[in-house]
Order: C-alpha cells, then structure tokens, then sequence
C-alpha cells in the first residue's frame, strides 16, 4: 500500500492513501514505546489535524518493530505532588484520548506485542481493535500494581465493552490477556498474521461505518450490568475478594470499585472526572509511592555496574544456553525456567532417574501452559526437546553458563568445578554455583580461573519465585558477573547483584528475622501468635509458616552460617537441631511447626499448628495469653529493616535500590512500604532509630542500630 505522508513530527506522523484512509504513526525514544510529554503533545497535534484531511477512517499503529505502547511514561507522575495536580494530568491525557472517541470517522488500533496501561486505553477509545495473533501479544491495565487505576479512561469504558466483571478482573488484579483471552471476551474485534495487520486493518476500515453502536448483552450480563440490583450484587462480590486479596493494605482497589460502580451508566465526561480525581488522590498515598518506587527499582537494576564489561566481552552476543549440572528439585525448575524461555539446556546428573524425573517435570511444565491455552500442543514436545541430558558434564563447558545445583556440599561443589576445569572451557565460559549460604570465595578457592566463578542464588520454587541473587566473589571478572545477571534476566528474574558474605543479602537479615522467631516460641508466644502478627502486618506468611515452606533442614544450615559469621550478636535456639532430630523437615514431609494434609486434588496443605513441638520450648511454652500483635511485628520487623542496613553498610549491596528490591522479591517484605530502606526513608531515620534503640535496650546487641540508621 502506497502512503502519501502530510505530517512528519519526531514523535507522530500522518500520511494517507488513494482510497482517503488515514494512517496515524507513534513514534517513541525509548527502548519501550511509552506515552511521554513529546509524544502526546505531537499525537494531540496530529489528531487535531486528521479532520482537514477528510479521511475515510484512521488506522493508528506505533512504529515500534515489536509493541504498540507499554503506558504512560510515569516519571511524568513525579511533578504531580498534589491530588488536584495529579488529576489535572489525568484530565490531560484523557482529552487527548477523548478526541480520538471524537473524530466524526471509523477509527483502528493497530496492535502488536504489549499494549499496557495508556496504550490499551487509546486502543479503547478507538471503534475497533485488531491484534498481531503472536504469543507476545498481551494487553492489560496494569496501574493497580503502582497503586494507582486506569486514568486514560479504562475505568470509564472497558466495563461497557466487556461487561462489569471481565473489567474487573482486568483492572483490579492487571491481568495481561493474550491473542486467546481478548478475542473471547470482546476486549479485541480480530486478530491476524503479524504480516498482514495493515492490509486487515483496511478492510476492517472500510467495512465500519462511524455511529454509536449499541452492543447486544447476553442475558447473563443485562443480569450483572443491566440493572442496579445486579450491579450491587456484583460489587459487594468483588469487594470481598479485594478483601481477602489485600487485606486492607492497598487503598487503589477500592477507590476502582468507587469510580466504577458510583459513576456507572452516567456520561463518559462525568465517568472520566471521577476517574482523574481518583488518580490524583491515589497518587498522593504512600502506598503508591512505595509500589512507584519498586518500579523505579526495578528498571534501575537492569542498568548494573557490570553490564558495559559484558557488552565488551560478548560483542552485543546473547547467551542462547545453558550447562545445568544437577537433577534434583533446584535443577529441575531452573531447567523448566529455561527452555520455557526458549535457551537450549544441557543437562547432566549421574542418576539416571533424576535424569528422568527432571524431564517429567519439564514437561509437566509445559503441559500446564497448554492447558492453560498459553501455548500449543505441539510446543509441550518442542520446549522438552530443548534439553540434552547426559550421565557425565562432558561438554558442558561450550554452554554459555554451567548452572551448578549440586547439594550444598563445599567439596562436591569443588570436585565439580575442578572436573569442568580439565577440559579447556571456550574464552567466555562461567560457572555458577547455585548456594544460598556457602562463600563463594571457598568454592572458587582452588580454581585455575576462579575469575570465571560466580554465584547464582535462585531461591525456591525456581517457577515461581521471582528474585535471583548473582553473588560476585572476590575474584569474579566484570564481564562473567554480567553475563550470569543476562542470563537471568532472561530467565524472567528480578535480578540484583551482591558481594559475597555469610547468607549474601537476602538470607542474611532473613536469618536474623527468623531466628528472634523462634526466640520468641522459647519466651511464651503461640505459633498461631506469631505468624498472624507478621501476616496482619503485611508479609504474605509468617516466619514459622515460611521455616516449614523452606524446610527445617535447609532453614538450619542457612541459620547456622549466618550464626557462625555474627555469634556476638546472635543468639542460636538450641531447640532447632532437637526438632531436626525428631525428624521434622517441614512442609515437605508434612512435619513442622504445622501439621499438613492433602487437599482433594492431592497439594500438601496447611492444617493449623502441630501442637506437639512445644515440648522442645518447655515449660513456658505458650504462657503468653494476652498477646500484643505490634510489640511482635514492630520487633521482628525492625530488626529485618536493620540487618538490611548493616549489610549495606558492609558493602554486601551497593545500592539502596538494590536492598529493597532483594526484599520484597525474595521474601515477601510488605511491598506497600517498598523495601526496608524506603521504609526507613518514609518513616524518617529518627523514629527508628528510637524504636531499634528501645528493642536494643530490651534484647540485646542484635537490634543495635546501623550507623546509615543512627
């Protein structure tokens, strides 16, 4: 198709073709196309001029090779410091938005890959929509993760597109639809081969005349949607599930519920200022502010100290596959991770049946994501293919990383890295040991190149958990700790770097807030008392719920290393090793602090506290009758928020940033509050060092308060 372009702009084009249809192209600087000040200033020109063209219809697409738009760009949000300025710039975008609803000719969003948060809504406002049919295509309001709603008029027209509860599930939980989800429930009108978008997109065009169409509803939703009754009905079921999902602790889910049931069936323009109002109040909360920050965080962390060393090294090459020595329960997820992120995988265990149990589970893997209609059938055989197993690691050091995930046995880990070592490794080989305690200095201390050695700290379960720690050692090159890091972020992982030391970041303040746990068993407190302070507090378990979930055993070595390093400030129950002995490992083999069941699907499941474990806390064991939940949460929280400081203070991290990221994805620190240095920062250095002073006085030197504190 031959385009005769009238408007070029750095940010947003317009051109037209022999049969009067328009062509609105969006252009961004960024290496994801967002919604920034220069864009929406060029694209609110373009819009303005599109009427003196007297085009037939107007295609929108973005010029980025791979997504539509990803949102609005949110530094914009930093210059909204008060709620009337924050709605302001709602309204602003809205109006932009709003012309594109305005023009007087079918309109088209022409979307590939992602099309998140402001980029959906423009799609919103737009007659039709029609979508690249690829597995990257997803689209999703995702604002509710920053603590924020849809405010480019998500909330105002999504739930008259798809029906009341679809939008709701959309926007409260920012779900991402894919090719399958959006064609289903109406979200998107076709999808087509990438290739042909714009040829589709035209005969769509030409067969949409522009008028206000009145959707037909489905009995079910003229019963949910249609009437007030079935709207109350439908509200106060999604208020009880926002309930149990936040807890009270996140304010955006239910000022989304405000601004769509209170302004339902009203104007779009009184839809639209209830919806910018919201914003402007959300934005000022500190919940959102803390949820902003992790995402600051988290762009930050993809920009590390080491990555222009990796460039250099690697000539913009990147890593395609990995070596995985180890079969077991760490290996087999990380194997899974991989080949669902498209690395090949060579893998290598001496056990045959660990062999085959990791490929059951790999495939088990893939089998959920096509039943969950994630994936094709055919790709379940395809993903499984792309691991190459083997008895022996020969060979595995022309992988672009041997992932390591012996037991966490110094010499075993040492003989397998010398054994590597003999065959000569290709010039940019790593090897990564997966440990979460032992130092990385022991590991690498007989290498030939302990250069190459480097620590990769995924924590349990690999598929889910969303953190990874790469441990520099002492000797670790530049180049091969950007390349462990590139790896996991290709593996979909949130990834810090840290030095090594005793626990490395995570497991050490972990093990701190963990043992004063168990500390506090031995002093009178009820397990049940315990945990639902810290719960009731924000963290998504307690710390004995999550001893049993890491396992007694694990939990054991990880405490007794950090011990060792800190015996001055640490104080290490003797009833750990007694439990140990009476066989209990936790949840894996149903015997801890809890007692386990099966659930009718066969999933090992919590059933209330094993009363039997207070014989190792004698007689006091449970004395504590009127428990004081703050006292407990305040104590266990301080001193994680201070061990977090001291190992920043030691050099373990290297950025603030870094330590609250680490956190909040590794064990679930309440991300409402963003990390236990934005914590501090929100709380004011001050106040806690008076509280960490007042524990210290009453606990000993484990609460003294870091100097970056006091």
């Amino acid at each position: 198709m031959t385009w005769n372009l009238l408007i070029e702009k750095p940010f947003a084009s317009l051109a037209q073709n022999k049969d009067g249809v328009c062509k609105l192209t969006l252009k961004s600087d960024r290496t994801l196309p967002v919604l920034s000040r220069e864009l929406l200033a060029e694209f609110d020109q373009v819009l303005d001029a599109v009427d003196g063209h007297g085009p037939k219809g107007l295609l929108i697409e973005s010029a980025h090779p791979k997504h539509f738009i990803v949102g609005a760009d949110i530094d914009m949000f930093a210059d909204f410091d008060t709620a009337e300025k924050g709605a302001a710039g709602a309204a602003s975008l809205q109006a932009v938005i709003q012309k594109i609803a305005d023009l007087d000719v079918p309109t088209l969003a022409s979307i590939k890959g992602q099309c998140l948060g402001g980029g959906l809504e423009l799609a919103l406002a737009c007659d039709l929509r029609l979508v690249a049919d690829e597995p990257s295509l997803k689209l999703a309001l995702p604002e509710v993760q920053l603590g924020l709603l849809p405010a480019g008029g998500g909330c105002a027209r999504l739930p008259y597109l798809v029906g009341l509860q679809t939008a709701l599930d959309m926007i409260l939980a920012g779900k991402r639809y894919d090719v399958r989800k959006a064609k289903k429930t109406g979200l998107v009108d076709a999808a087509c081969h990438p290739n042909q978008l714009e040829a589709v997109a035209l005969e769509m065009l030409a067969a949409k005349k522009k008028h206000i169409e009145v959707r037909r509803q489905s009995l079910s939703r003229w019963v949910t949607d249609g009437n007030a009754v079935g709207r109350s009905i439908v509200h106060k079921k999604a208020k009880e599930q926002v309930d149990k999902n936040t807890k009270g602790f996140y304010p955006a889910p239910y000022k989304i519920l405000d601004v769509i049931f209170k302004s339902y069936d009203k104007p779009i323009a009184k839809r639209l200022e209830a919806e910018a109002k919201a914003f402007g109040e959300l934005l000022q909360t500190p919940e959102s502010k803390s949820l902003i920050h992790l995402f600051d965080c988290t762009t930050l962390a993809k920009k590390h100290k080491y990555a222009n060393a990796g460039k250099e090294r690697f000539e913009g090459k990147p890593a395609k596959s990995i070596g995985m020595i180890g079969a077991g329960f760490m290996g087999s997820g990380v194997t899974a991770l991989a080949t669902g992120r498209g690395l090949q995988v060579m893998l290598s265990d001496p056990s045959e049946e660990s062999i085959g149990k990791c490929l059951n589970h790999v495939k088990k893997h893939f089998q959920k994501k096509a039943d969950r209609k994630k994936i094709k059938r055919f790709e379940v055989a395809t993903g499984v293919a792309k691991v190459f197993p083997g008895l022996t690691p020969d060979g595995l050091q022309n992988t672009d990383v041997v992932v390591e995930a012996a037991p966490e046995i110094l010499g075993l880990k040492k003989k397998i890295l010398a054994g590597l070592e003999e065959a000569e490794p290709h010039k940019n080989w790593v090897f990564a040991t997966n440990t979460s305690a032992l130092p990385i200095k022991e590991i690498a201390a007989d290498a030939k190149d302990p250069s190459r050695v480097v620590g990769m700290h995924f924590f349990s379960p690999v598929e889910k958990m969303p953190l990874l720690e790469v441990i520099r050692g002492p000797e670790s090159a530049d180049w091969a700790v950007a390349r462990a890091a590139e790896i996991g972020f290709a593996l979909g992982k949130q990834v810090i770097i840290v030095e090594d030391g005793p626990g490395f970041y995570v497991n050490r303040p972990l093990a701190f807030y963990l043992i004063e746990a168990v500390l506090m068993l031995s002093e009178g407190y009820s397990i049940e008392a315990i945990d639902k302070a810290m719960t009731g507090y924000g963290y998504p378990v307690g710390p004995l719920a999550l001893i049993d979930e890491v396992g007694i055993d694990v939990g054991i070595h990880v405490l007794n290393t950090i011990y060792k390093a800190f015996p001055d400030r640490l104080t290490m129950p003797a009833q750990m090793e007694a439990i140990e002995k009476d066989g209990r490992l936790g949840k894996k083999n149903q015997r801890g602090f809890y007692k386990y069941s099966k659930d009718s699907k066969g999933k090992v499941v919590k059933a209330g506290p094993d009363e039997s474990i207070y014989k190792f806390f004698g007689p006091d064991a449970k004395s504590k009758k009127n428990v004081d939940s703050k006292a407990i949460s305040e104590r266990l929280h301080y001193l994680f928020v201070n061990e977090a400081h001291l190992c920043f203070e030691d050099g373990i991290i290297s950025r603030e940033e870094d330590g609250d990221l680490g956190a909040v994805f590794g064990i679930g620190f309440p991300p409402f509050q963003g990390g236990p240095f934005h914590f501090v920062h929100t709380e004011g250095k001050a106040l806690v060092a008076q509280k960490l002073k007042a524990l210290e006085g009453v606990f000993g030197p484990r609460f003294k308060a870091s100097s970056l504190i006091s």
